[in-house]
């Protein structure tokens, strides 16, 4: 593994406020959505291969996106390789963020199960943060067990659909920099779709910029 120092990074948000429904269950979620949503779950991939810099995804249902992730690379900050892991789509560096960008038809929903996972591709301990494009931010936590050794997070804790009154463009997923060991961004199970109404939920952030001095990243793997 190598140890690279990173430089400071400044996502900048639309300054609009747009405020959410949160869902923490998926077929409540899925209740809510309109028939012809797209789920891509990722079950052609196996741990432990590299995804090149960005995947492209779709058309279903006439949904499609893009996938790719951003870090420190030898040029500074740019496009970093993604990393398979089984059944699931994570980034090669821990730090490493991905970005989901929605093409052709726009969802206003939006959710997946997104958690932190070990080296191994295992299910692990961490926070991870999500920012959607209409601002919307949320963070699951969580612990590690045996003192951060062999942690592990339930994929039933796992799932959060967002609910917008607007159309969602992107989002960014993350770990939150912990003195814990490492873990890495994982998605799986992403669903786009159109939902008849959105639900504010108490307590949703609106962002008008996010930023974070990413201070280390250790590669996962080398090519």
């Amino acid at each position: 593994m190598r140890f690279i120092t990173a430089l400071c990074v400044l996502f900048s948000l639309a300054a609009t406020t747009t405020a959410a429904g949160i869902y923490r269950n998926e077929a409540e979620f899925k209740a809510a959505l309109e028939p012809g949503w797209f789920q891509d779950s990722y079950d052609e991939f196996t741990y432990g291969s590299f995804v090149d810099y960005q995947l492209d995804r779709g058309p279903v249902n006439g949904y499609s996106y893009f996938v790719n992730a951003f870090g420190e690379t030898d040029d500074g900050f740019g496009p970093t390789l993604l990393y398979s892991g089984d059944g699931n789509m994570s980034t090669n560096s821990a730090w490493d963020w991905m970005n989901v960008t929605f093409t052709e038809k726009l969802p206003n929903a939006v959710g997946g199960r997104f958690f932190p996972g070990d080296i191994n591709g295992n299910f692990s301990g961490g926070i991870i943060e999500m920012v959607l494009s209409d601002q919307t931010t949320y963070t699951l936590e969580f612990p590690w067990e045996n003192g951060g050794g062999g942690g592990y997070a339930p994929v039933a804790d796992s799932f959060v659909g967002f609910v917008s009154d607007v159309s969602i463009y992107s989002m960014v997923v993350y770990m939150r920099e912990s003195e814990a060991p490492l873990a890495w961004p994982t998605i799986d199970d992403l669903i786009m779709g159109k939902a008849t109404t959105a639900i504010p939920e108490p307590g949703t952030l609106a962002l008008l910029g996010i930023g974070t001095a990413l201070t280390s990243l250790r590669k996962r793997r080398t090519r």
